[in-house]
């Protein structure tokens, strides 16, 4: 979604903080229901958030490309 300036809506999970950064190109929820629906909400009704996060979606690269060179480098070795 991010690399489609999507903005997102993940759990609180060990990794998610390396998948985005809460409030500025997504939300980090707790791991229940009424905290996502609650913020899931929150984000439809917001249409300052809804800009503020699809902005920053568009200034982070969320390809592969740059670990990608990292494994041919290594490859090349």
């Amino acid at each position: 979604a991010q690399i489609l300036n999507k903005p997102v809506v993940i759990t609180n999970f060990e990794t998610s903080k390396s998948q985005l950064i809460d409030g500025v190109d997504g939300i980090i929820v707790p791991m229940n229901n009424e905290q996502c629906a609650e913020r899931i909400y929150r984000l439809i009704k917001d249409k300052e958030l809804q800009r503020r996060l699809i902005e920053n979606t568009k200034i982070t690269d969320y390809t592969n490309k740059q670990e990608l060179e990292k494994i041919y480098a290594l490859l090349e070795e």
